[in-house]
């Protein structure tokens, strides 16, 4: 091994001769070179292996690491299988997706559902809060999707300007001609001026407002009457609906929960009455049959059920002393005894015997001194 002579500085200064090592280039053998691998199709490989296994997350980890890999590194065959593989995972869409689809004009079939989109094309003067509530109550399958998008106040405010002084000159035309003055232009002008006054003063602020509607239903004809009922529930409210007539796709992405505005039908609107237009209620807790329990508190609507119509018909009353527990059962113990459904209560307080006589039940007492005994055998 061939050495080479280096002159370096000691502590005093003293110039010393010492002797390090060259460096010497080596040649392996071909036995001792190992093979070159083809990295893509093993990556492949494995990752087929942990997807049979069930080893998601190994999948999932190897392909991102594949991804990241410099395209050179694999060869066009690998890629092919590499691609083959990713089309043959199963995916969250092909779980959610329906199995077939059919775009119609006036609707779109989603496996043997029928669905049909309407947008509202003109809004009342006034609206109220919560006027959603029956519609959202609508006995029906449907989705209901509104979306609000914020407007520049100084390009509105710019726009009512002009608008204002088209309404002024119009009435003052009409006021020397001598025609009689026309209310609608007045209550425009007068509307105008006040959103521009809030305007100016920060108390409101514009947006656009669309709303959507999608009902869905497994029969045509059932399909066409809900609609009819929709229209008339919101066209007793002054709100105008069309059907999307050749955009149904685009209706019906619109109501889906992705947020995307493919109709883009809005309507401008200020802060009070786009505010009324959140569904601030419940559904209805009423069931075609069974008991009436109370009174929903959010929407004033009837709570109707049959608890024995549940997987499990179990109950537990939970109240603080004195808020009508015991008052509770005894009034669905009524209310159940209207249906034939037979009672049996242990009571070991004696306060349902004065119940029990009143609507002709037996009551049996068992204590130690009683006659009475129950054979835990002869219980069905």
């Amino acid at each position: 091994m061939a050495q080479k002579k280096t002159k370096t500085p000691t502590a005093k200064g003293v110039k010393a001769e010492t002797h390090a090592p060259a460096e010497v280039a080596t040649k392996k053998t071909a036995a001792e070179t190992p093979p070159k691998v083809k990295i893509g199709m093993i990556t492949t490989m494995i990752a087929a292996i942990d997807d049979l296994l069930g080893l998601h997350r190994k999948v999932e980890k190897t392909l991102r690491a594949t991804k990241k890999m410099k395209v050179k590194a694999l060869s066009a065959k690998d890629q092919e299988a590499l691609k083959r593989y990713e089309e043959g995972l199963q995916k969250t869409l092909d779980i959610i997706a329906p199995a077939g689809m059919e775009v119609k004009p006036d609707e779109i079939l989603l496996n043997d559902l029928h669905a049909r989109t309407l947008y509202a094309v003109n809004w009342p003067h006034y609206i109220y809060p919560n006027w959603l509530s029956e519609e959202i109550n609508f006995d029906a399958h449907m989705n209901i999707s509104q979306f609000i998008y914020p407007a520049d106040n100084k390009t509105v405010l710019k726009l009512l300007r002009k608008k204002v002084t088209q309404m002024r000159s119009s009435m003052h035309m009409l006021e020397q001609r001598g025609i009689v003055r026309d209310p609608a232009l007045e209550a425009a002008l007068q509307d105008a001026e006040e959103l521009r006054d809030l305007l100016t003063r920060g108390r409101e602020k514009l947006f656009q407002l669309g709303l959507y509607v999608t009902i869905y239903s497994d029969d045509k004809e059932k399909l066409k009457k809900l609609q009819t009922d929709m229209e008339s529930l919101l066209g007793g409210k002054l709100v105008i609906t069309k059907p999307a007539f050749m955009q149904m796709e685009h209706g019906w992405i619109s109501t889906i929960p992705f947020g995307i505005d493919e109709l883009e039908v809005n309507r401008n609107m200020n802060t009070s009455p786009a505010s009324a237009c959140f569904p601030f209620s419940s559904s209805d807790l009423t069931d075609d049959h069974g008991i009436l329990y109370g009174i929903n508190r959010h929407n004033d609507s009837l709570v109707i059920f049959d608890r024995f119509d549940l997987p499990n018909a179990n109950s537990t009353v939970f109240a603080t002393s004195g808020a009508g527990k015991s008052f509770t059962v005894k009034l669905e113990m009524l209310r159940s005894l209207m249906y034939g459904t037979e009672m049996y209560v242990v009571d070991p307080e004696n306060e349902y015997r004065e119940l029990c006589e009143t609507i002709g039940g037996t009551h049996i007492p068992i204590s130690l001194e009683s006659s009475n005994r129950i054979n835990p055998f002869d219980l069905p």
